[in-house]
């Protein structure tokens, strides 16, 4: 794959997760990798401030945000540059949340065949 975009890709993740955390409860992240079908799946899950079920599908739309600028920083742009990543190695990103203060878990697979042709 392309180096610089798969870095870019965690640390997009990474930051979010840091930054959405709890103020309630000390950050935890977990991050798991496994191998199926010609394709590399990583999940990245948090314990953080979560999303309601209805806006999950908002988050990956350029310069969406959930928050105001004065709660959390940022552009809006972070997530939606994480998918097109994704997509780009020919993988699938999703998000899953059971609501708020229920932690968030970002799924995505990178195609094997596609990476090693980069």
């Amino acid at each position: 794959g392309y180096p610089t975009l798969l870095h870019q890709l965690f640390q997009h993740l990474i930051s979010n997760a840091i930054k959405f955390s709890s103020k309630e409860r000390n950050c935890q992240i977990n991050l798991e990798y496994w191998n199926e079908n010609d394709k590399q799946y990583f999940s990245l899950s948090d314990n953080g401030i979560g999303i309601e079920p209805e806006y999950i599908n908002k988050v990956f739309k350029m310069f969406i945000r959930l928050h105001e600028k004065n709660n959390y920083k940022g552009s809006g742009l972070g997530l939606s540059l994480c998918k097109r990543i994704v997509e780009q190695h020919g993988g699938e990103i999703s998000i899953h949340s059971e609501g708020i203060n229920k932690g968030t878990q970002v799924i995505f697979s990178l195609n094997t065949t596609t990476i090693q042709q980069q």
